[in-house]
């Protein structure tokens, strides 16, 4: 991919969509074209236009150019710039920021392996030191893919569960959220460790009032339970964005919950402001850090280009290993 092209096609979606509303008309698609046809001639890659309507699961949607430019032989350094219209309180992979079970719930069934993306998880434990290791790895392709942007996958808290009579009893957070991974043609694992003594599992509530997260210490009663491992792992064009967007400022992470009640956030607002001073930001707030981010607060949203070239295509797994048993004296 050429930095220099991909600026230049992102500033000209930039111009080009300025004024846009959440979905872009096919006026609209057909003037970037245009634009991005003269300033690039023959070297025009692909645009894509991601309309969401405020729902970051809907598929996207490739534009082909005109049938003069489509002839031209494709570049293998051919970037995808394309928009995403992101729903300010983030789409449904961002709901549950610890996890995606807690005490109560149902039981998962194991969802070891995601063939169609390479994805596996497994949980191991230590013998009689105690400790588990939950591990889920993404596997090389087959072949690595050559003049494209590194494909961008997002991966939520890794949780170990204890199940009893079919119920969640209690969870451990093994790993926090990752805004963006990478693999870079090779195999790459996270793993996370923890100990399997009654007093580790806690249970994960959120506060009404603050929306803070509120953790339970939650001993485990004597018996003997199933342990899994879960995790939920994702690529969307909300995901790809943010991480694109934000890998090269100081910003850790977004995190709505990082907000506090009563307090604005629009951009160079002071709750945007102190936001900063923990590396952490809201979507609302991502103007101040992104210059081509746009807000419409009537819609409800933020528009964020990106690179699609990253984004071979979408899905959303939660993996679930197989369990352990585990007895509780």
């Amino acid at each position: 991919m050429s930095a220099p092209i991909l600026r230049e096609a992102l500033a000209s979606l930039f111009r080009a969509g300025r004024d846009a509303s959440a979905a872009l008309t096919p006026d609209e698609e057909r003037a970037i074209r245009r634009h991005l046809a003269m300033r690039w001639g023959a070297r025009a890659a692909t645009v894509a236009v991601v309309g969401l309507g405020g729902y970051v699961g809907a598929t996207a949607a490739l534009s082909s150019w005109s049938d003069t430019v489509a002839s031209e032989p494709a570049l293998e350094d051919a970037a995808l710039p394309a928009v995403a219209h992101i729903p300010l309180e983030g789409g449904p992979q961002y709901e549950h920021r610890w996890g995606e079970f807690t005490c109560g719930d149902e039981a998962p069934a194991p969802h070891a392996t995601a063939p169609d993306e390479r994805l596996s998880i497994d949980i191991t434990s230590s013998g009689d030191v105690g400790m588990a290791t939950a591990s889920v790895t993404w596997a090389a392709p087959a072949e690595v893919p050559v003049g494209r942007s590194e494909p961008v996958i997002t991966a939520g808290a890794m949780e170990i569960i204890a199940v009893r009579d079919g119920v969640v009893a209690g969870t451990i957070i093994t790993q926090d959220s990752t805004l963006g991974w990478q693999q870079f043609g090779q195999s790459s694992s996270l793993t996370g460790h923890a100990s399997l003594a009654a007093d580790q599992f806690y249970c994960i509530s959120v506060d009404t009032n603050s929306g803070a997260y509120i953790y339970l210490e939650h001993d485990l009663d004597p018996g003997t339970y199933e342990v899994f491992a879960a995790i939920r792992v994702f690529a969307t064009p909300e995901s790809v964005a943010l991480y694109q967007s934000l890998e090269s400022t100081d910003y850790r992470t977004v995190d709505e919950r990082a907000k506090q009640k009563g307090v604005e956030y629009t951009p160079g607002s002071r709750g945007c402001r102190a936001l900063q001073f923990q590396s952490v930001t809201a979507r609302a707030c991502l103007p101040d850090a992104v210059p081509t981010a746009q807000l419409n607060e009537e819609l409800g949203t933020v528009r964020l280009l990106y690179d699609a070239s990253a984004l071979p295509h979408e899905f959303d797994v939660t993996l679930v290993s197989e369990p352990l048993h585990m007895v509780i004296e």
